[in-house]
């Protein structure tokens, strides 16, 4: 479901007031969490953001609400740079950050009640071309983690 909503949020960037540049703050980022929102509670198996959390203004709100939609027993992946110096990433991609640690994302993740989180970092990494041309490479982790069987989704609580 979230891939369709990804989906979906790409085709209607051309309408966002970001001017349809996947690159900004707050646009189909934000777009696809708000589609989120038009999920019913448990209703997902798995939710995956890749390359998302650093654009996110407040984890701890997606990760409840990726807590909400994903059913009991259902799991959750993170990945996303470790922090790094390139601060040109900034205006050229939109970040509100500079890479994460990991252990801001299993943070928020676990306030929001999931539980077997474990952090890894990856081999992949992220590249993109720098204002200079030059190839940039950064670090990756995941994050995984579960919901607990059993429990009601928090916002129903």
């Amino acid at each position: 479901h979230l891939e369709e909503d990804a989906r979906g949020a790409h085709e209607q960037a051309a309408g966002h007031p970001a001017g349809g540049d996947w690159r900004r703050p707050h646009g189909p980022c934000a777009d696809v969490l708000g589609a989120a929102a038009h999920r019913q509670a448990d209703e997902v198996h798995a939710a995956f953001a890749n390359l998302v959390w650093h654009h996110l203004p407040d984890h701890d709100a997606a990760a409840a609400e990726i807590y909400r939609i994903v059913r009991p027993g259902g799991h959750v992946v993170v990945s996303d740079m470790t922090p790094h110096e390139s601060d040109w990433m900034r205006e050229r991609m939109g970040d509100l950050r500079l890479g994460l640690k990991p252990d801001r994302v299993v943070g928020s993740l676990a306030r929001a009640g999931f539980q077997d989180l474990v952090s890894e970092p990856l081999a992949d990494r992220y590249c993109v071309t720098a204002p200079d041309g030059a190839r940039a490479e950064f670090s990756m982790f995941v994050v995984r983690g579960r919901k607990p069987i059993g429990l009601a989704t928090r916002a129903t609580q």
